[in-house]
């Protein structure tokens, strides 16, 4: 079951997936992992699995674009960058965690090129026809080919991010793990301002509320260059992209 609170987030005492979706990245963040990161505009690009995946037991707290799973020996933050085609993981636990980087195998049309590995420091990625999926963790983080295992279990970050091409690729290593804690902050600070837009004494309508209004600003998409790409009809309508006046009138309101 899950339950709003005054606040307008949700919770529940299991795991539960949430939809992320920003101007540039969507991605399902799963107990087993981020799945089918999406690039606005290019396609699937692949996946960052955890091993192990959270506990089905762990608690659930849910924010616009952001789920914390909490459980006895850990506990893990998702949160998707409002400004970048980044998402962020944060752990902190007893136990070894693992990201995974896993291609996907959706093909599109007109589109060539071969699988390829890449390699940054402290960083791994994979090259695709339609976009470069790529994760960065610590410098504690030991790289064995595309997973990495973070080896200060006590706190550690990841961030995977999404590029749709070698030149956006190129620019990654300038703000992706040196800006992730500032970024991390403006992933909270895009949360309680969409918490505090509209205060009520019911939980379900500030819930519905605060969640909406993420999914309009959402809604608006943005290309490489941080130029307009479009309205989206919502989460799932990304490809082909296409949306409807309905949804379009309601979010040029905000």
């Amino acid at each position: 079951m899950i339950t709003p609170l005054l606040d307008g987030r949700l919770t529940a005492a299991r795991a539960i997936e949430l939809p992320l979706s920003t101007a540039r990245v969507q991605a399902t963040a799963a107990p087993r992992g981020l799945v089918d990161l999406f690039l606005w505009g290019n396609g699937v690009v692949g996946s960052a699995l955890f091993s192990p995946a959270i506990p089905g037991r762990a608690s659930s707290v849910i924010e616009p674009n952001r789920v914390t799973w909490s459980w006895d020996e850990g506990r893990v933050d998702v949160s998707a960058l409002p400004d970048r085609p980044a998402i962020l993981v944060h752990y902190r636990g007893r136990a070894p965690f693992r990201v995974r980087l896993v291609p996907s195998r959706k093909r599109y049309a007109g589109l060539t090129g071969s699988v390829e590995r890449r390699s940054l420091r402290n960083g791994i990625g994979i090259s695709l026809p339609q976009g470069i999926l790529w994760a960065v963790a610590g410098p504690s983080a030991v790289r064995r080919g595309l997973t990495f295992e973070p080896q200060d279990r006590a706190t550690e970050m990841a961030v995977v991010v999404g590029a749709a091409t070698a030149a956006e690729f190129d620019r990654l290593p300038q703000w992706a793990f040196a800006e992730a804690p500032s970024l991390l902050e403006g992933s909270r600070q895009y949360s309680a301002a969409l918490l505090s837009r509209f205060v009520s004494s019911d939980p379900v309508l500030n819930t519905l509320f605060a969640h909406s209004l993420h999914a309009a600003l959402s809604g608006v998409k943005r290309d490489e260059k941080s130029r307009f790409a479009g309205l989206s009809a919502g989460f799932g309508y990304a490809l082909p992209a296409r949306t409807y006046y309905r949804d379009g009138y309601w979010t040029v309101q905000i």
